[in-house]
């Protein structure tokens, strides 16, 4: 005989699990990251895009669309807590074949977590946001200097040419001279060079840790209770 058991769990219905087994700061980390921050990064975006420059100066803006993308990063913690549920929840217990007064699949249970449309949904709404947040950046700045382009044209007056630094040609990313505006034009941060060799050892020890994880165990399941103590008598039965 053969039982079903399915539960769905929704966002919410899973921040008041949370709460209800004891993991106050999870839940709260969920709900703010996952339930609200979400739709206030996307509202706080839009307005921004919509407000004048003489409630909110070029420069402010550019700085809080920036912190708003830094930010929204964090809301990808419910996806990872969910696909990590998708590994962790999968159990499957089954009664010992090798015991002779045991009938067949005497007893059986199998646990696991199906992603559904939900997920699928809160995922992509996810990398919108992201994707988003880097294009409405780069409009940003492309707005900004073509507004300070057209201001040095109507006023005649100076601004230095374009650079190597500031160009739009293409450069490696390990020589490129990053601009400061806060400390004027003639400051630039650059990459030192024991920087590319410590990032090129940091993928060698990335590579090294998925291979180890995707060989080495990752985690283990221990039955306890009446189940947990039939196995190991039909263990050492068999």
């Amino acid at each position: 005989m053969t039982s079903l058991l399915t539960l769905s769990f929704i966002l919410f219905h899973f921040i008041v699990l949370y709460l209800q087994a004891g993991g106050k700061e999870l839940a709260i980390l969920i709900l703010v990251f996952s339930g609200i921050w979400p739709y206030t990064k996307q509202l706080m975006t839009l307005a921004l895009w919509f407000t004048p420059t003489s409630w909110v100066p070029i420069s402010r803006r550019g700085s809080i669309l920036i912190w708003l993308d830094r930010l929204a990063k964090w809301s990808m913690i419910d996806i990872f807590v969910l696909i990590i549920s998708l590994a962790a929840f999968r159990v499957s217990v089954n009664s010992p074949s090798n015991v002779a007064f045991l009938p067949d699949d005497f007893y059986s249970l199998d646990l696991l977590v199906v992603p559904l449309w939900g997920l699928y949904a809160n995922l992509i709404a996810q990398l919108v946001s992201q994707i988003s947040s880097h294009f409405i950046i780069h409009y940003h700045r492309r707005i900004e200097n073509n507004a300070l382009d057209s201001y040095d044209d109507r006023n005649n007056t100076y601004r230095p040419q374009k650079t190597s630094e500031n160009s739009d040609k293409k450069v490696l990313f390990r020589t490129h001279r990053f601009g400061r505006p806060h400390r004027g034009e003639t400051e630039k941060l650059v990459v030192r060079n024991w920087v590319n060799h410590l990032l090129i050892f940091a993928v060698m020890v990335l590579i090294a840790c998925i291979i180890a994880g995707c060989i080495l165990p990752s985690f283990s399941v221990e039955v306890f209770g009446l189940l947990g103590t039939c196995h190991i008598i039909f263990y050492f039965l068999s």
